[in-house]
């Protein structure tokens, strides 16, 4: 059984938290208010726009810090890909060296951007089974 206050184990039988001193509940009993996610919606929506599974998940900031990465990767590589192309460029082998790195780079953050909105998503779902509040 858990605290409805902290979240934290309290022994059987408890009548009251010995962490915050909250009287105690039966957890199982209630019924959950909050709707869990779908993992499966959080990795479709990292498939489509990098970080937005994540945002989806709860993680607003790690979502945005993944999406920062995705953009200015593709900034990167375009700016690339223009100097290369314009004729312009001095160093047209470097520059191409720099373009496929940006999108090896940015194949990486994608299939990590997917792989983590799943994760995320499922221990949100567990933590909302286990202490029927989602994470804060």
């Amino acid at each position: 059984m858990y605290c409805e206050s902290c979240g934290r184990e309290m022994p059987p039988g408890a009548g009251f938290c010995p962490s915050c001193g909250h009287r105690a509940g039966d957890i199982s009993r209630k019924k959950i208010l909050y709707e869990k996610k779908d993992p499966g919606m959080a990795a479709l929506l990292s498939a489509a726009v990098p970080g937005l599974g994540i945002m989806y998940s709860g993680r607003i900031a790690a979502g945005l810090l993944l999406f920062l990465f995705a953009v200015c990767g593709m900034g990167v590589g375009l700016v690339s890909a223009v100097s290369m192309g314009s004729g312009t460029d001095p160093f047209t082998g470097f520059t191409a060296v720099i373009l496929w790195s940006v999108f090896a780079g940015q194949a990486v953050i994608w299939v990590l951007g997917i792989a983590l909105s799943y994760k995320y998503c499922e221990e949100y779902n567990n933590y909302l089974q286990t202490h029927g509040v989602p994470p804060q």
